[in-house]
């Protein structure tokens, strides 16, 4: 008894590096429960796996097992894939196997410091280094396999994905993709004028009803195990909460995934094994429909936008959520300054930026309307504050808005000093 991990080691016959040791998931479901997979997620470096059983592991299984292969005749150049089960013992081996792992392979490959090429040729031309292979410090790797209903038995494919470009707003997100291929779908574009009423879903077919047909290119479910996201984070928690508010950006047909991916036990009799977190309680945020984190990733990835407008006298506050900011009024060089200040809101011109799929307009005419009533008054425009609130965030709407804020505050020459995202079902409709 005890639990699995997976070691993945470079040789190049003699000498070894070992990569960082993953966990993965079989089972289908949460819980472990379920018929096997190729693997449902993965995690990197697994806690499990200590410096102490790490030497062992090295000196019990790879190091025996690699000279035992040259002993016999039978160098082994590559990959040694080792899956292990770790008792009160020690390790123990389940397998081995001469490739990489799937899906340890992609939350391993993102904390890699080191060029993975260089150590491969190294491998081939026999003079790897034990320390060839670098990892990048205090970083921990989550990976979220989004699969096809029905998998691991039938299931349909051909369905269109959507979402990745908001799931690579995440940040340390990167999508594997192994389930899908491109194909081209007939869509609709506008050009020229656009003269439709939008104040309803029945406007904006209406609208689509008129577009000119053009031909684009789509990703598609081609398989099982359709999509791998992965995310870094400075620790195991932070990974797992960034994969997942990537995951739910990306949809289609039938997909699903296990929402316990690297969410350990602390029980004793479970250490190893995964929670179950078949149902959400309603009593948090995310039960009542509110994503913080989805909120954090939006945030994180606004602040560098929002360091580019900082002029002189001007500092964000350095807080978690970019909420609030100094603006030092003495620098400003004014003779008795008069603040003035302006509130403006769009809400008709993001119906067209929806049907348009362009984003980034809203923004600059967001920051025109503020900075001209400013400017009407007397006065130069010197901070704005800025909100996108909605019934479901959308990273990548939400992070385009607030470029398009950011180009605008620093053609107005204004300070973008704050930016709050907030996402509110019930209050705003979904439509």
């Amino acid at each position: 008894e005890g639990f699995e991990c997976s070691i993945l080691a470079l040789t190049d016959g003699e000498r070894f590096a070992v990569l960082p040791p993953a966990q993965d998931h079989k089972r289908v479901f949460d819980g472990d429960e379920g018929p096997n997979t190729g693997g449902m997620g993965a995690f990197a470096p697994t806690p499990m796996v200590d410096e102490s059983m790490m030497d062992r592991i090295k000196a019990e299984v790879l190091g025996p097992a690699i000279a035992g292969m040259k002993a016999d005749g039978r160098r082994f150049v590559g990959c040694l894939f080792a899956g292990l089960m770790i008792t009160v013992d020690g390790p123990m081996v389940i397998e081995f196997n001469c490739r990489f792992g799937d899906p340890e392979t992609q939350a391993i490959m993102p904390l890699l410091d080191c060029g993975l090429y260089e150590v491969l040729l190294s491998c081939v031309q026999g003079r790897l280094s034990e320390e060839a292979v670098k990892v990048l410090p205090n970083t921990s790797s989550v990976s979220v396999v989004m699969a096809s209903s029905g998998y691991p038995g039938s299931y349909e494919s051909g369905h269109i994905i959507s979402g990745l470009e908001r799931a690579r707003c995440v940040p340390g997100t990167t999508v594997f993709h192994a389930g899908t291929k491109a194909e081209t779908h007939a869509s609709q574009a506008i050009n020229g004028a656009l003269g439709v009423v939008l104040d309803s879903p029945a406007g904006n077919r209406q609208l689509r009803r008129h577009l000119p047909s053009t031909k684009t290119q789509a990703i598609v479910t081609s398989g099982g195990r359709v999509l791998a996201v992965t995310a870094t984070g400075k620790a195991l928690s932070e990974a797992r909460e960034r994969a997942y508010v990537a995951a739910r950006s990306v949809h289609f047909t039938g997909a699903f995934f296990r929402r316990d991916i690297a969410n350990l036990s602390q029980s004793a009799e479970g250490r190893g094994r995964l929670m179950s977190s078949n149902t959400i309680n309603t009593k948090t945020y995310l039960g009542a429909g509110v994503d913080l984190s989805m909120e954090q990733a939006i945030s994180t990835s606004i602040r560098p936008l929002m360091q580019k407008t900082l002029r002189e006298g001007c500092e964000e506050d350095g807080g978690p959520h970019g909420l609030a900011g100094l603006c030092s009024i003495s620098m400003l060089n004014y003779k008795e300054p008069t603040l003035v200040s302006s509130t403006n809101a769009v809400g008709t011109k993001l119906k067209i930026a929806m049907v348009m799929e362009c984003f980034d307009t809203v923004g600059a005419d967001l920051v025109a309307l503020c900075a001209n009533d400013i400017a009407a008054r007397g006065a130069e425009p010197q901070l704005l504050m800025a909100n996108f609130s909605a019934p479901k965030l959308d990273a990548h709407q939400a992070v385009l808005v607030n470029q398009g804020v950011a180009e605008a505050c620093t053609e107005a020459g204004c300070t973008l000093l704050g930016s709050k995202t907030a996402e509110m079902p019930g209050i705003f409709s979904a439509s």
